[in-house]
């Protein structure tokens, strides 16, 4: 089953008063139907389960409902039976009916989400836009073949959405997930972060080692002071040890007391004496 699926299921399972699936309906054609010709609201629902819930809720609140032999899942409501408006009443119930009728989300799983509404009139999609735009929402409309669609892409905004229309639940799982990834994607880059600064550290360890081995080779520790040098065989002795570490060790083992800021300068020294040498 589909996220997108899951979440109609559970717009159409909540309790809904009469005047609330009014609402759910209003939006449910005014995305999902051609009508501006036609005599009747031909709703184009595949899922067998959806149509049945759909059908459910017309029977309690005696809307007239007909089937079509095209497509058992369908339902066809006269013009006469239910009078659409433009304007968008119980934003709630209305917006989870235009999803309902022609909304679909990324998969929960999809690295990128976006969260899209179909139409077939224009009009009808900037009315719709403008209004969840108005509760900061950023949908932008766009024209797909035949069809116009408004979209979203901004998670916070989708997982909005979901709250909005009352998909409760699988706004939890969408949120649930996201902050795992989130949590995941961060314990990634933090290992990332790590393995960079241990070559890092390696990289300048072993320059070091080489520079000190240069100055003994060729008798220049006249070069350097004793604190220096007896640092410089430390990170010999300890040559995966960062320069906190090797402060902590001077300071308890030689009682050289030498920040990491220090550490680093006698390094820079040391190089630069190397390099000017060779």
């Amino acid at each position: 089953m589909s996220f997108s699926h899951q979440i109609k299921l559970e717009v159409l399972k909540n309790k809904m008063k009469e005047k609330h699936f009014l609402s759910f309906l209003n939006g449910l054609i005014l995305t999902n139907c051609k009508f501006i010709e036609e005599e009747s609201f031909i709703i184009k629902i595949n899922k067998s389960d959806i149509s049945f819930l759909i059908k459910e809720k017309l029977q309690k609140y005696d809307i007239k409902f007909y089937r079509t032999t095209k497509n058992k899942n369908w339902i066809v409501i006269l013009k006469k039976d239910f009078k659409i408006k433009y304007e968008i009443e119980n934003p709630q119930f209305f917006f989870a009916g235009a999803f309902v009728g022609a909304g679909t989300i990324s998969d929960i799983n999809s690295i990128y989400y976006n969260l899209q509404i179909t139409f077939f009139y224009e009009e009808i999609g900037e009315i719709i836009k403008d209004k969840l735009n108005s509760y900061q929402f950023n949908f932008k409309i766009t024209k797909n073949k035949n069809k116009f669609l408004i979209y979203e892409k901004q998670v916070e905004n989708i997982q909005d959405f979901l709250n909005a229309i009352g998909a409760n639940e699988n706004f939890q799982t969408f949120f649930n997930i996201k902050n795992m990834r989130d949590i995941q994607n961060n314990a990634n880059r933090l290992a990332n972060l790590d393995v960079h600064n241990q070559q890092r550290l390696v990289n300048a360890a072993s320059r070091d080692i080489e520079n000190y081995n240069f100055i003994l080779e060729n008798k220049l520790e006249h070069l350097f002071k004793k604190e220096e040098l007896i640092f410089f065989q430390e990170r010999v002795n300890e040559p995966f040890l960062n320069l906190n570490d090797i402060a902590l060790l001077l300071s308890e083992k030689h009682n050289i007391k030498k920040t990491k800021s220090g550490l680093n300068h006698w390094s820079i020294k040391l190089n630069k004496i190397v390099k000017n040498l060779k």
